[in-house]
This record gives C-alpha cells, structure tokens and sequence, in this order.
C-alpha cells in the first residue's frame, strides 16, 4: 500500500527547514515544475542533481537507482528536462535534500529546443538577486551576444540595475542574449531606453516579464488564455497575433500554438529597428 503525497511547491519545501531536526525527514511530497540543471555522478546509481523552480528556488534532488526501483537513474532523465518529482524532504548536515522515490518527466528538453545541448550558467546561478525575474516586473533586452558586454558597461554607466544574462540556448557566438533589468516601474524604465541613443542601435526588442511558468506548454497555455477567444481570453471572434519570442527558435511554434487555438497571425510580418520598441504586453 503506498501513501499519498502531499502536492507542495519548492517554497513549501523549504519553509520545512524550521520544523525538520538534523537527520529527519517530511513525509511524501510531490513537487511538479522542477528544472534539471546540473548534476554530480557518483555511478550510474546515484546522482546529486540541482532542480529549480519557475521562481529561481532551488534543492538538491537524490536520485538513488534503489530507491527509484531502475537499473540507472541516468536513463530516468536528461538536463534541462522539467520534472515531477515524488518523495521525502530529508535534512542533514544543515541542508535540506529531496530523496527521489519515483521521477516523472514533464516536458523534456529536447522536446523543446530538438539537439541544442542544455548549458548550465555557473555564473548566473550565483546570483541570488536572480530571483527577482521571477516575482517583480523585469524587463529583458534581445540583442546579440557580441553586444552584450558593451550593453553591460553601458547599464553599470546609467545606474540601472542589472540583474544577470541569459545566454543563448545554442553556443553559436552571435545569437541573441538577453539582459535582465530590475524594474519597478518596467514601463517608465522602457520609455527611458527607447529614447537612449545606444541602446537603440544595439537593443531588438523588450520583453516585459510579468509571469514565470514552468514549462513551453505552461507559457502556451497562458497566452492563449489571454490572447485567444476560444480559450476565453478578449471579446473578439478574430485577433490577428504578432508573436515575439526569446529565443527566436521559438518563435514558429508559439505562432502554430495559438493559431490552433483560435488566434490569427498577421497577413505580413515585417521586423524592423523601430518595432524592437513596441508595448511589450502585445508582444507575445
């Protein structure tokens, strides 16, 4: 007979660290949403692998081939892949862990970004204050990788605070990076961009990040909630979709997405330097 886990988010499991003693352990919890990001092997029966969340928390996951009945946990999963994750909260040595009953894959990478290798950004992930893109307004600067340092430099010039990079999916050295912006008051910031004079030269387009989802069918799902009439979003029987998406590959499949589901997509689609500054809330 098994036991039901208890459904939690990453929050949930941390907030358990005031109530769990060194060497306990929760009971069953099932935590969905959870990014594979890097990982230490110490054999193809356990693995220490790092999960995150939609909102930048993160635990350590222990994938051990005995306790998840398989022969190799390298075979349950990928990096990059988003999880389902059943099992206990464990707390030793003054950190708290995730000991994985039964892995349950979600939305694999490769569904997603096909053969581009998922590349974990060391530096980035030392950041803490990256958490913010998750829980306050930021916005995201598209411009290509060989810009980015000179964007960096310019931003340390202005005052504005700079929250960390997000790297292209791809190595390839001139595809898109984005920069993340701390912005309490996001629009006021974009105005203040669109009319600096650098910036415009080198900065395509402005994401306003509003809201973090889990995974692509997440992201899907909420834009068609919003955007498209069949799924109860605007009052309209036609709304023609301009879709703008970081990074680009994307672009194509989000379009298709909400095309099905009842959006329409322009009759032209023509990118030029003025549009890079266009409402970003329309900007899907």
């Amino acid at each position: 007979m098994s036991a039901v886990s208890l459904d939690c988010s990453l929050a949930d499991v941390h907030a358990m660290e005031a109530r769990l003693e060194e060497g306990q352990a929760s009971g069953s919890v099932r935590v969905r949403g959870l990014r594979a990001t890097h990982r230490q092997k110490f054999s193809k029966c356990l693995h220490f692998v790092g999960l995150r969340d939609a909102h930048g928390l993160t635990v350590e996951g222990v994938l051990r081939a005995d306790v998840m009945s398989c022969a190799q946990v390298s075979r349950c999963y990928k990096l990059g892949d988003v999880v389902c994750i059943d099992g206990i909260v464990e707390f030793k040595r003054g950190q708290l862990s995730l000991l994985v009953h039964h892995l349950h894959i979600e939305e694999a990478w490769v569904d997603v970004f096909g053969k581009s290798p998922f590349l974990y950004d060391w530096e980035a992930a030392s950041k803490p204050e990256l958490r913010e893109a998750a829980s306050n307004e930021t916005l995201l600067l598209q411009l290509a990788g060989t810009h980015t340092a000179r964007l960096l430099d310019h931003m340390q010039v202005g005052g504005t605070r700079v929250l960390g990079v997000v790297r292209p999916v791809a190595t390839v050295k001139h595809m898109e990076c984005g920069v993340l912006l701390s912005a309490p008051q996001p629009a006021l910031l974009e105005a203040q961009l669109a009319r600096d004079e650098v910036l415009a030269r080198v900065v395509q387009r402005v994401y306003l990040l509003q809201q973090a989802v889990c995974t692509f069918a997440d992201a899907i799902a909420e834009l068609a909630r919003r955007v498209c009439p069949q799924e109860g979003g605007l009052d309209t029987e036609t709304l023609a979709v301009r879709v703008a998406a970081f990074p680009r590959s994307l672009e194509t499949r989000v379009a298709d997405a909400l095309h099905v589901r009842g959006a329409t997509p322009p009759l032209a689609e023509t990118w030029a330097s003025h549009e890079s500054w266009s409402d970003p809330r329309h900007s899907y």
